[in-house]
């Protein structure tokens, strides 16, 4: 069994590393109207937070349901992927912009797959995508 602290530490790695990708991907450019895809990131994971407390059977009295909190955390993750896309068809961003924001979804799903590959010895097996 995974210790909760070296979950936390290898989840907070791999977003290290993707904010890095998103800011070195409106740097070097000088493009930085992507960066507001940090704003439904940081809201997706409290969405996150939220899914993993409502399906613990521990906490009663849920406001919202399971269903409610991976709506919030599809719609999160759908916009921080299809704004820059969208801003890429407008020509508003250039290819490397799109290319570093994109490797930079991928590496917090990558992120977000093995967190919750390592907490499904605790319960949270329903969910994982492994």
């Amino acid at each position: 069994m995974v210790s909760l602290a070296i979950r936390f530490v290898v989840l907070g790695v791999f977003i290290t590393c993707a904010i890095t990708c998103f800011i070195i991907g409106c740097a070097i450019p000088n493009e930085w109207i992507p960066l507001l895809v940090l704003i439904p990131a940081a809201f997706g994971v409290f969405c996150f937070w939220g899914l993993m407390r409502t399906l613990d059977d521990s906490y009663d009295g849920h406001f919202i349901q399971a269903n409610g909190w991976t709506f919030m955390l599809v719609s999160c993750v759908m916009f921080a992927v299809m704004v820059p896309v969208a801003l890429f068809r407008c020509n508003s961003i250039g290819g490397l912009t799109l290319g570093l924001h994109i490797a930079g979804d991928v590496i917090v799903a990558a992120g977000t797959g093995i967190f919750m590959k390592l907490n499904s010895d605790n319960g949270y097996s329903e969910i994982t995508p492994f």
